[in-house]
């Protein structure tokens, strides 16, 4: 049983909710199964790179009418921060801001939280949220009347109040007047005018560092990535301009996602944004392009596919396995992490005296969707017929092979026919939006598509 705070303040952290619920271990019922004190998990403040990072604002705001070239005026010229290959401003250099104080603060790293001045009202306020919400997944959980821990909630909460009451006499702990730096009018004002000429974005392979970018530069290098100032060679194109509205899209989206059993959450309803994040580790710098898809229509169905893909992978494993242990011949070479890596460097009869690795840079973004849709699909079939079941047993999870088909609560069953139809259909509507625009990629699959489903 977790018991959920969200951290306000420090104010928080000093009341040592733990320790409580320890100390009244013993007013749990004696009849609950789980008597064990609920683990405490602390839900965040959001952090500075949430009010820092204006990509996404940046993106929504393109009109694709005040882009009819590839050619515009800006000012980066006149800095000292331009990049010599690119002749904009694309760095990682912080001193690019004359504001002192939002300088030190981004030093910090986008996640980074300021800190909040203590409020011991909002403190008990969480925390009685906190043990409410509790009590009443808990109760839910033994099957119980959520008056049956009355006694308990009460008693813990009347602990927590007198800690409190302990807390403000100390002086170090007495609430002071604080102003976070991305509240004082002078920050606030020079950064809405930064903003208008660049944009704030993370760095690739170095999350915790902010790039900034010429904010024109930024979105030709979108434009030019769907080839839309490219008007001549529509049939080479990674994207193609749709001309359906996003509305029609999500309309479609949740009628298939309904064929699929599948739902579709408020939040959800949307469809990625096509981003790029400098790769300031290459010379020049590069671009890495991302479709934002942590929250849309296709991830529900996403996440369903994934889970089949992990155990059909694994049959695949078992398979290559018993080949390898008649043959010596091993035909399995996926590693989930770098110790699959020295565990077969180990067996090796040979000492290594060189080891070198090696990446694809468009492995992901370059595959046919004919070609990728006839060999899911026979990777898909080989599995059922190896492992000779039907269907695939999905739950919250995970997912499990079965034979029988039941009707239970959350618990989905899916055989081959019907996961090749959802692969085949995630495949056709990969699609990204940037401003006032629509594009449907043809050629290739998201990486982040690829990190959803494995």
């Amino acid at each position: 049983m977790f018991a959920k705070i969200y951290f306000c303040n420090k104010g928080i952290e000093l009341v040592q909710f733990a320790r409580i619920l320890r100390r009244f271990q013993n007013k749990v019922p004696e009849d609950f199964k789980f008597k064990e004190s609920p683990t405490v998990i602390y839900t965040r403040s959001p952090t500075i790179g949430q009010r820092i990072f204006n990509y996404k604002q940046t993106i929504d705001s393109i009109k694709s009418n005040e882009w009819k070239s590839e050619n515009f005026s800006c000012n980066c010229n006149d800095s000292k921060f331009v990049d010599s290959f690119h002749k904009h401003v694309i760095t990682g250099d912080l001193r690019i801001i004359a504001n002192k104080k939002l300088r030190n603060l981004l030093l910090k790293g986008p996640s980074y939280r300021e800190p909040v001045n203590i409020n011991w009202n909002r403190v008990l306020k969480e925390f009685k949220s906190g043990i409410e919400e509790c009590q009443i997944k808990w109760t839910q959980l033994e099957n119980k009347d959520l008056k049956t821990l009355d006694d308990w909630s009460n008693t813990i909460f009347d602990a927590i109040k007198k800690r409190v009451n302990k807390l403000k006499q100390i002086k170090r702990f007495k609430p002071r007047q604080r102003v976070k730096v991305l509240d004082r009018n002078d920050v606030k004002i020079y950064l809405e005018n930064f903003q208008k000429d660049f944009v704030f974005v993370p760095t690739d392979k170095a999350s915790n560092n902010i790039s900034i970018v010429c904010k024109k530069f930024y979105i030709k290098t979108l434009l030019k990535e769907v080839g839309f100032f490219d008007t001549d060679r529509k049939q080479d194109r990674t994207y193609q301009e749709i001309k359906q509205t996003s509305e029609e899209i999500l309309c479609s989206h949740e009628t298939e996602n309904q064929s699929f059993e599948v739902n579709i959450d408020k939040e959800q309803f949307q469809l990625p944004i096509l981003l790029w994040i400098p790769k300031m580790h290459k010379n020049p710098s590069k671009q890495r392009f991302i479709a934002a898809s942590h929250s849309c229509t296709t991830k529900n169905v996403s996440s369903l596919i994934g889970k089949c893909l992990k155990l059909i992978q694994k049959a695949h494993q078992v398979y290559c396995e018993r080949i390898k242990n008649y043959s010596g011949y091993n035909l399995f070479w996926i590693v989930d992490n770098s110790l699959g890596v020295h565990k077969l460097l180990k067996q090796c009869d040979t000492k290594a005296n060189n080891v070198a690795t090696y990446d694809f840079s468009t492995l992901y973004t370059s595959i046919p969707h004919n070609k990728l849709k006839i060999q899911i699909s026979w990777v898909i079939e080989k599995a059922f017929k190896g492992m000779n079941k039907k269907y695939i047993k999905i739950n919250k999870f995970c997912a499990r092979w079965s034979n029988k088909k039941e009707v239970k609560g959350n618990v989905k069953f899916v055989d081959s026919d019907t996961l090749i139809k959802m692969i085949t259909w995630l495949i056709d509507n990969t699609y990204v939006r940037i401003g006032d625009k629509v594009f449907r990629q043809v050629i290739g699959i998201p990486m982040e598509q690829i990190v959803l489903l494995f």
